[in-house]
């Protein structure tokens, strides 16, 4: 408050000074913390490259490439020949990697799910960079980067399984810690209620969250408030235990939800 002399109160300034510290200050710490971040969809690449010696190179150049967007992200081979990609936007993706006196190395069709933290890794082959290497067939990727449990069921499981309430919440049942424990009726589009009738490994029934490219949709019935049509999924990742404290709000498991993004093609359904 100010009192000016001969003016008496100034209720403009009053009105004013109230204004900015009940709401731009409070609204200022919103937007500046770093704490107020949605939970992560994003996934992980990282890997080991090397020569016919196993021995690691340093400075090599290693790009990834989104298969479906082209895409591109550029790194450089650490001094122990170690590269990494964070905060990937799950999808196929192709790793090349070249460093001179080596031939080009490419490795295509990698599958990128909701949240993996995949590794790999890179034997170079002594030639020319115009010389390349490309890896058709390896062994499938594993993630050992964390210790989260659970279960991704990519868009092909969506769409070619049968689903009679299209409801891609209701596919967790593929999942061997999922029960679900609501009445068969309950199987249908758009039922809240019926269809977050789950409980995932041993936790409480509706006890879930849910999550929708990384923001919550769960109401204050644990409720998926939004339940997204088969065909505009990518993947659902079911988590069970162990997962990063990112997730929370959760006494059972989690639905990790990544919905289809642009491509370089055209694609649709009727």
């Amino acid at each position: 408050m100010r009192w000016d002399e001969g003016k008496g109160f100034n209720m403009e300034l009053f009105c004013k000074k109230v204004f900015c510290v009940a709401v731009l200050a409070p609204l200022g710490a919103i937007v500046s913390s770093p704490l107020l971040v949605a939970q992560s969809y994003y996934g992980a690449v990282r890997g080991l490259v090397t020569d016919p010696n196993n021995a690691v190179i340093a400075g090599a150049k290693v790009a990834l490439v989104n298969e479906g967007t082209s895409e591109r992200r550029n790194a450089t081979t650490s001094s122990g020949g170690e590269y990494s990609f964070n905060d990937v936007v799950p999808g196929a993706y192709t790793i090349e990697c070249e460093s001179p006196g080596f031939k080009k190395f490419d490795r295509k069709g990698i599958i990128l799910a909701t949240q993996s933290q995949i590794t790999v890794d890179a034997k170079l082959e002594v030639g020319q960079v115009t010389e390349s290497i490309e890896v058709t067939e390896a062994t499938p990727l594993v993630e050992s980067s964390n210790a989260s449990q659970g279960q991704v069921l990519d868009n092909q499981k969506l769409t070619d399984l049968p689903n009679l309430g299209r409801n891609p919440f209701m596919m967790s049942k593929l999942s061997p810690n999922v029960v679900q424990v609501g009445p068969p009726a309950y199987n249908r589009m758009e039922d809240q209620s019926g269809s977050s009738m789950i409980s995932i490994a041993g936790g409480p029934v509706r006890g879930n969250n849910y999550l929708l490219d990384g923001v919550p949709i769960t109401d204050s019935l644990n409720r998926a408030i939004i339940i997204p049509t088969l065909e505009s999924v990518e993947d659902v990742k079911i988590q069970s235990n162990t997962y990063d404290a990112e997730m929370a709000r959760t006494g059972g498991g989690m639905f990790n939800t990544l919905m289809k993004s642009g491509t370089n093609t055209y694609h649709g359904s009727l």
